[in-house]
């Protein structure tokens, strides 16, 4: 495991430690879905923004089997569970106004909502995993 650039080891930094946090290949995918979303003429953005809420529910479910298969670490471990719980934040800020679309809070607070749950989420994720052995 040690060869694995995902498993969080007792000597990286805090800021190694969101790096292997993020769900890159979910997030990754939702840009490129959110994307070609975007370009379909035919779509409202209420169609599109409910499109992209089912993706996020979805691709959420799905970050585990990548965390398993891509980079052999256990679904059930908190690595798992923080990275799981953090692609839903980051796909909506990548997708600013999906939250105030959902949510019905005027744009500015649902946007200012993303942001404290980026800050937050991100901030204390690596704070939650033990260092004293690696994790996966």
């Amino acid at each position: 495991m040690a060869d694995n650039p995902k498993v969080i080891t007792p000597d990286d930094t805090w800021k190694e430690k969101i790096t292997k946090l993020v769900p890159v290949e979910a997030t990754g995918m939702f840009v490129t879905i959110q994307a070609a979303v975007g370009a379909a003429d035919d779509m409202s953005d209420a169609q599109r923004y409910k499109v992209l809420a089912w993706v996020i529910l979805g691709m959420t479910g799905l970050v585990p089997v990548f965390l398993k298969f891509a980079h052999s670490i256990d679904p059930r471990s908190l690595h798992a569970l923080i990275s799981t719980v953090t692609f839903p934040v980051w796909a909506f800020a990548i997708c600013p106004g999906l939250l105030p679309y959902l949510s019905q809070l005027p744009n500015e607070i649902g946007q200012l909502v993303v942001t404290i749950l980026m800050i937050v989420v991100n901030g204390l994720a690596p704070l939650l995993i033990r260092t004293d052995r690696a994790v996966h």
